[in-house]
């Protein structure tokens, strides 16, 4: 795994800022937005947020050419692709749903143990 990681060309996101264009016609997307994709993620087709597959080393964000066109097929063709599906995050109110079904499952699990 290691030697697969060596081999692999690791380049900054500042690469990548001049490949998707920037809100204003004739500028190029800037640095701290692809951050912004690596950390939170950007909002897909399907709703959920996609993340841009990263790694920090020191100060320096650094992703592969790889990486960034799965970012950029799940952004536009949703989660059809099992590798950027693997990136899909789900909605707030879909994490909140869950989590209350979990809780709610957690606590009739707790009442039959208990007895009640």
């Amino acid at each position: 795994m290691a030697e697969s990681r060596l081999q692999s060309s690791y380049l900054p996101l500042r690469d990548f800022t001049s490949r998707l264009p920037g809100h204003r016609p004739g500028t190029r997307t800037h640095v701290s937005t692809l951050i912004r994709f690596a950390t939170d993620g950007a909002k897909g087709l399907g709703g959920g947020r996609v993340k841009l597959r990263a790694i920090r080393i020191g100060n320096r964000w650094l992703t592969t050419e790889a990486w960034f066109a799965d970012f950029l097929d799940a952004l536009t063709t949703g989660s059809d692709a099992d590798e950027a599906a693997a990136h899909v995050l789900p909605t707030p109110s879909a994490a909140d749903l869950a989590t209350r079904k979990r809780a709610a499952k957690a606590a009739a699990e707790l009442d039959v143990a208990l007895g009640r």
